[in-house]
């Protein structure tokens, strides 16, 4: 009686650490979708970033050789 038991408490320890598992997996599953979505936006704010720190560089220097000008 005792071996069907623990047999049957196995099981169930079994199918609750695969629902666990499966959950798990469909999170990472779900990140890594929203990784691969959000990877152009990253793309595209840096270079947005780069050509905003351009430009400011360059009004800097325009406004340093204004400065010296005037």
């Amino acid at each position: 009686m005792f071996d069907i038991k623990d047999k049957v408490e196995d099981i169930v320890d079994n199918v609750e650490d695969i629902a666990k598992t499966y959950y798990r997996l469909s999170v990472v599953k779900v990140a890594d979708k929203g990784s691969k979505l959000g990877l152009p936006y990253d793309y595209l704010t840096a270079v947005f970033a780069f050509v905003f720190c351009a430009v400011l560089c360059l009004f800097w220097i325009k406004l340093v050789d204004w400065c010296k000008a005037g």
